[in-house]
């Protein structure tokens, strides 16, 4: 949800994934790639027969397997970018972060430009629906 000050945005999601799992010579899981792709259905809250404003997310991540068979994701590249028709690529998260599962998802690292939403594209979507 977005909050646009007198109303706000929703958005339903359907995601699709591809997982593929990379075993060792005894069948153990050693890491897995994921792609997903997200469908995104952007509306106001207070009107959800309204406008509707769909945006379309890749997602690429991999993950290694820690000692205890914890997975260890270290999603690289095009983390999340949502693209909308008319507005282009927005909730951009670009570069490489490695993320604890089991310690409620911390990120431990990260590298590169774009890991923090800004205040335009919640404001750019909230100017979709006024």
């Amino acid at each position: 949800m977005v909050d646009c000050g007198d109303f706000s945005v929703m958005d339903d999601a359907e995601i699709m994934a591809d997982v593929k799992d990379y075993c060792d010579a005894d069948g153990n899981i050693t890491r897995s790639h994921v792609h997903m792709l997200a469908m995104d259905d952007f509306y106001r809250s207070d009107n959800p027969a309204g406008k509707h404003v769909t945006g379309t997310t890749r997602i690429n991540d991999r993950a290694s397997m820690a000692g205890d068979g914890t997975p260890i994701w270290t999603p690289a590249g095009i983390n999340v970018a949502v693209r909308i028709r008319g507005l282009g690529l927005m909730f951009l998260d670009v570069g490489m972060l490695d993320i604890e599962e089991d310690c409620d998802w911390i990120v431990d690292f990260s590298a590169d430009r774009f890991h923090d939403w800004g205040p335009a594209d919640f404001d750019a979507l909230c100017a979709q629906f006024e």
